[in-house]
């Protein structure tokens, strides 16, 4: 075929033998093949000839590698990855790193032990709850029958990563060299190893994830933790403070204190709305208990009003005592026997006021209160106030003289030419 020769196949075996001397590898055999020889179906015969070769396949790479994705959790806590790493400052350290949240817990230990892995995992899921999935390497503290059967007691599905493969368990993997990390560089720090741990797991807890891109507390907690930056934000229940307070000047001027006179707003009779009464005590910033007429009454500030110094001892005096108005008693009542009292005559040290010249002689002169559109009195008309009857004189009212008073102008023509309408004559 063409420059190549074609070769039977009773001589393949020893040409493939001859391309792979010196064990060559697949892509360099094919292109010697096919600068000298071929037969049908060449490329896969060279293909497994090399990958059959007992030699090459000890000094092989190992296969790319592929990434495991672990599926996303749809709670907080229901899949946690476990580890322990150490030593560090002669102890150890146990995570439990929640892959919904990352929320991370770490506890110190003096030893790795099932014992003591089983009480801090009893303690958690105490907190927060039984996970439905626990992910761990193949340590033999968790490959311990103890260890399963607390697994199995608990109802959790344990779930181990391949050997020496810790990739498969990387949410702790991870963890553990960024703590790590975080702790050499604060181990200059006077703090014990505890102290640096808690201020590691405050800072990271509230911070927001790469991953998730949202701190771990508030995915955790539904919250984020309180911090010192916080302060620097304005304080909330000041602000719901000032928004519920619709009018706080009205507040302020409705300041009662313990001991004080006001007025009460009652609702046991329906023409008797307030009761003078004094207050006990003050239940909060609103409501206080009140002393009425020797009954205690529970009042919110808005059915309490001030009173002034001087105060009957009982609104029901304005009202008759038994809440309906009373009518004013006159000092000396009238009786059907005794007759009208007549004016009393004019007398020289008594005389009529006299009438002002501009003043109308016909009519009396309108008040203010008259141009509202009561009636003018009349001057034998009286009034009673309760003591003595008196006689109601308007005071005159001065008008203009009739020079300053303004007269009509009269009409007159206006100069205007007026030109006679042009008619049609036929």
């Amino acid at each position: 075929r063409g420059v190549r020769v074609y070769i039977p196949t009773v001589f393949r075996e020893t040409i493939l033998q001859e391309l792979h001397r010196g064990h060559t590898g697949i892509q360099k055999m094919k292109g010697l093949a096919r600068s000298f020889v071929y037969w049908p179906k060449i490329d896969m015969d060279l293909e497994n000839m090399a990958r059959s070769c007992p030699e090459c396949i000890q000094t092989q790479k190992n296969p790319p590698k592929v990434t495991h994705f672990w599926e996303y959790p749809s709670y907080p806590w229901e899949r946690i990855h476990v580890d322990f790493a150490g030593p560090f400052q002669g102890q150890y350290l146990f995570l439990v790193i929640d892959a919904f949240s990352k929320w991370p817990e770490i506890h110190i230990v003096k030893d790795i032990k099932t014992n003591t892995t089983i009480r801090i995992l009893h303690e958690l899921f105490a907190r927060y709850g039984l996970p439905r999935v626990l992910v761990s390497d193949n340590a033999a503290v968790f490959t311990s029958a103890d260890f399963q059967q607390f697994m199995k007691s608990q109802g959790v599905d344990h779930v181990t990563s391949a050997p020496f493969h810790p990739s498969t368990n990387g949410q702790a993997e991870r963890y553990v060299d960024t703590m790590k990390r975080k702790l050499k560089a604060m181990n200059s720090t006077p703090m014990s190893l505890h102290e640096n741990l808690q201020e590691f797991l405050y800072t990271y807890r509230r911070a927001p994830h790469a991953t998730t891109e949202d701190s771990p507390a508030r995915l955790f907690l539904g919250r984020d933790i309180h911090s010192a930056l916080d302060k620097l934000r304005p304080d909330l229940r000041q602000t719901v403070k000032k928004k519920t307070i619709k009018d706080k000047w009205d507040l302020e001027c409705r300041n009662f204190k313990v001991g004080e006179t006001v007025a009460v707003r009652m609702y046991n009779s329906p023409n008797l709305k307030w009761k003078i009464g004094t207050i006990i005590s003050q239940d909060g910033n609103l409501h206080f208990t009140i002393s009425v007429d020797g009954q205690t009454l529970r009042r919110h500030v808005n059915q309490m009003k001030n009173v002034g110094t001087t105060q009957p001892n009982n609104l029901g005096g304005l009202t008759g005592g038994s809440g309906v108005p009373a009518l004013r008693t006159p000092t000396s009542p009238r009786t059907p026997n005794s007759p009208r009292t007549p004016n009393s005559p004019r007398t020289p040290n008594n005389p009529r006021t006299p009438k002002s010249p501009c003043a109308p002689t016909s009519q009396h002169t309108p008040t203010s209160q008259h141009l509202i559109g009561n009636p003018p009195p009349n001057s034998n008309q009286t009034a009673t106030d309760g003591s003595a009857n008196t006689a109601i004189l308007d005071p005159p009212r001065t008008l203009l003289p009739p020079a300053a008073q303004s007269t009509p102008t009269a009409l007159r023509r206006s100069k205007r030419d007026r030109k006679a309408p042009a008619r049609l004559n036929l």
